[in-house]
């Protein structure tokens, strides 16, 4: 199979952006959890709670000539000597309030900071990428005028009474419904969204503006449900389109990935190829023998956990205000080179998640005084 990488070029104000850009990308990922499908019932191949943590796929990125040593890091971090890679898990342990604890941290991210070393990331919020197609499968004007406020508020809705979706979901073979049964899938859309309007204890945080648009496109006549239109019970079968991405947006820089077996089967059946040309600028390492992919592993779970605390706190003045300094130093530095890599590219930087959850970073920022840190940017709008 085929695979043009300039068969879709990024335009911005008419022009081709990132094409001929020649920069070195490593990447590690975590939270990979490969496939989401439901078993024999409807329960899913994954634990419920695992969908609150985001895939992250990223790492850093150098210019396509730089030399990076790390071995003035190892001896800032006081490494191990027995230690083969440089993990997380060597630097700071817990979840994501506890790991902005580490001193360690704090003299890697400053270190990033010091070599002028960019991060880049695709993060992918499970849930909420397993449910937009049902807003997005529905043709009507309200949709296109607020498609991210929709696609919120039903995240929300049903990230408050998941175990009830996942049962009726099961039932209806999702994401593969069938036509005849288009029609009674939104009115159980319909059912559910009245059932957890009553259990929600949180209704402030829902509009119930677009709870009442959500209904009503539900109970219109219309076309087929394009996007619900998958393999029987299989919400995601693969997440090879998210390695993919990086290769078209940036063909002619050099992309780096630690060795991930399903993935290297499935690039297996492609052609890569660029302005009619065989492209080659890719390559699997084992991150073992590649200390740059040791570095994206810090930073990718660095961001995995950082997307785990925005997806499952409810509020953040209690928790922020206990915060020791070393927390807040070591979330400003994070905050600071996310910003700046954003700044040096835009498309660095890639969130596919609600906007209730991304929001709740600048709210923490804005509860921290950081307003002088730029924000960061969203940049696939699903």
């Amino acid at each position: 199979m085929n695979f043009q990488l300039d068969k879709y070029p990024i335009y911005i104000n008419n022009k081709e952006i990132n094409a001929q850009l020649k920069l070195k990308f490593y990447y590690d990922e975590t939270n990979n959890v490969r496939k989401i499908l439901f078993k024999k019932n409807d329960t899913l191949n994954i634990k419920p709670e695992d969908l609150y943590k985001n895939f992250v796929l990223g790492g850093i990125v150098t210019n396509i000539n730089e030399h990076i040593n790390i071995n003035d890091l190892k001896d800032i971090i006081n490494l191990d000597k027995t230690v083969k890679e440089i993990k997380l898990k060597y630097i700071a342990k817990g979840n994501f309030l506890e790991v902005l604890k580490s001193e360690k941290l704090e003299l890697f991210l400053q270190w990033i900071y010091e070599n002028n070393i960019n991060i880049h990331y695709t993060s992918v919020n499970l849930l909420y990428w397993s449910i937009v197609d049902i807003i997005d499968s529905i043709e009507d004007n309200l949709v296109i005028q607020y498609n991210r406020e929709l696609k919120d508020t039903l995240y929300l809705l049903i990230k408050s009474n998941l175990n009830k979706f996942l049962s009726f979901a099961y039932k209806f073979n999702y994401p593969n419904i069938k036509y005849s049964d288009e029609k009674y899938f939104l009115k159980e859309m319909i059912n559910f969204i009245n059932q957890t309007i009553i259990l929600n204890d949180n209704k402030k945080n829902i509009n119930p503006f677009f709870i009442i648009i959500i209904k009503d496109i539900f109970n219109k006549k219309f076309e087929e449900l394009t996007f619900l239109k998958g393999k029987n019970l299989k919400i995601e079968d693969s997440f090879s389109h998210f390695y993919l991405t990086n290769l078209a947006l940036f063909p002619m820089s050099y992309h780096c990935f630690d060795e991930e077996y399903y993935i290297q089967e499935e690039f297996k059946n492609y052609e890569f190829s660029y302005k009619n040309k065989k492209w080659e600028n890719l390559e699997f390492k084992n991150s073992i023998n590649d200390e740059l992919i040791q570095i994206s592993d810090v930073i990718v779970g660095l961001i995995g956990k950082l997307n785990e605390f925005q997806n499952t706190y409810k509020t953040f003045d209690r928790i922020i205000k206990g915060m020791q300094f070393q927390q807040i130093k070591n979330f400003t530095l994070l905050i600071g080179l996310l910003s700046k890599s954003a700044a040096k590219n835009h498309l660095f930087q890639n969130d596919i998640s609600a906007d209730s959850e991304l929001l709740k970073i600048f709210e923490i920022k804005k509860f921290l005084n950081l307003s002088n840190i730029n924000n960061y940017n969203c940049n696939y709008k699903i």
